[in-house]
Order: structure tokens, then C-alpha cells, then sequence
């Protein structure tokens, strides 16, 4: 209770991890919300929620979305985020590279409580190269600390992204605007248009993030 009353004033440190990929990783209470941070970056349950949250909305998502693929899950703060504040059922395949953050998204955070779930320790480029299945809405949330490898930037990785997409399916792609280039998120918007109905970038979501959103993969690919 004395941690919950002083997270209102200011973050409550409560545990450390240490991820081979991420460093140091905390887990921290402010505003009686626990949540995942790095050393620069929100992982999960603080802004990052709220980002992808807008992202969401912005493609107005709805039941008409059955089978959605995570990429780069943190400690899946997505997951009731859709559950709750949409009310959806959908299956959902979460996937990390991380097994460190798998492991704090099911400790720390009881993510298995969640039917219609599958969490996948994997790289998700080579998850994406092996996928036969496809799915209606796919977010694009891969990140070491604060940074997109540069392989999934590349016009090869948003192709695998969009092969995989249901016919009108739909793709929702996480970036932060200090770590990643102006001239490279325009190539990659660029390249997406032929392909969906509506393609755009949302932009300084939450005053930290970019969201390169393609709604509705045209039928004829």
C-alpha cells in the first residue's frame, strides 16, 4: 500500500531484470500502475500502451478482426488493451525474441490469465519467413531498447509483413521519432501504398512515436 500512495508522487521501483538484448530492465510502479521500462523507452503499460492504443482506433478496429499477430510483444500490454478497452475475443499470437521478457509478461504481469493466446519465443523476421498462416491485423512493434534493427526497415521485411496479411487485412507499424529517420519512414510508407487501400503515418502520437498504419490490403495481391 506505501508503494501504491509514493507511485503517485513519483516511480516506485519494484524489481530488476537483465535481458541479453535489452540491458537492464525495470519494473516500475507510477500512478499505481505497474509497467515495464528500459533505460530510455517504455516497454509496456505506459505510453507504449497508449501509442498502440491510438493506433487502434485510427484504423477503427472492430470484430471484422479475427487473427492478429504481435511482433515484438514487451510485456504484452496489447493484450488487454484489446480485450478490454475494444471488447474483442480475437485470437492473438504474440511474438518475441526476448526470453526474458516473455518470462516477466507471464510473471509479473499473468498474461496467460488471457484466453485465445499464444506467446512465441522467436526472431520474428525468421518467424515471418517460415509463417504459412495469415492474419487480419498485424503490429509491427520491434525493438532493441529504443532502436528498429535495421533489417526490419527493409523493403524485403515489410513484403514478408505484407504476404502474410489477410485479404483486406491490416498493418499497424510502431516507430519512435528520434531513433528512426524521417527519409526512412517515408521510403517505407511509400512503398506500402501500392498495396493497401489507405496508407499514412500518424504522427508524435503521445509526443514520442510514429505510427505507419496500411488499412485494408487491396485484394488483387
Amino acid at each position: 500500500m506505501i508503494n501504491y500512495l509514493l507511485s503517485f508522487l513519483y516511480p516506485v521501483r519494484l524489481k530488476n531484470y537483465s535481458s541479453r538484448f535489452s540491458g537492464n530492465i525495470e519494473i516500475n510502479l507510477v500512478n499505481g500502475v505497474k509497467m515495464i521500462d528500459t533505460k530510455t523507452s517504455n516497454y509496456s503499460y505506459g505510453s507504449l500502451q497508449k501509442v498502440l492504443k491510438s493506433g487502434l482506433k485510427a484504423i477503427k478496429f472492430g470484430n471484422d478482426y479475427r487473427n492478429i499477430l504481435v511482433l515484438g510483444m514487451g510485456g504484452g500490454s496489447i493484450v488487454p488493451t484489446i480485450r478490454h478497452d475494444f471488447r474483442s475475443d480475437a485470437h492473438i499470437t504474440l511474438v518475441d525474441i526476448d526470453e526474458e521478457i516473455i518470462a516477466i509478461a507471464q510473471n509479473e504481469f499473468d498474461l496467460l490469465k488471457y484466453s485465445n493466446l499464444k506467446l512465441v519465443h522467436a526472431d520474428a523476421y525468421s518467424f515471418m519467413e517460415n509463417q504459412h498462416a495469415s492474419f487480419d491485423l498485424i503490429i509491427m512493434d520491434v525493438f532493441i531498447i529504443d532502436r528498429i534493427p535495421e533489417a526490419f526497415q527493409s523493403e524485403t521485411f515489410l513484403k514478408l509483413l505484407i504476404n502474410k496479411l489477410s485479404p483486406k487485412g491490416s498493418l499497424i507499424y510502431n516507430t519512435m521519432r528520434l531513433t528512426l529517420p524521417d527519409d526512412i519512414l517515408l521510403n517505407m510508407r511509400n512503398f506500402l501504398i501500392p498495396e493497401f487501400n489507405e496508407v499514412y503515418v500518424l504522427e508524435a502520437v503521445n509526443g514520442t512515436n510514429n505510427l505507419l498504419l496500411a488499412k485494408e490490403k487491396k485484394f488483387n495481391q
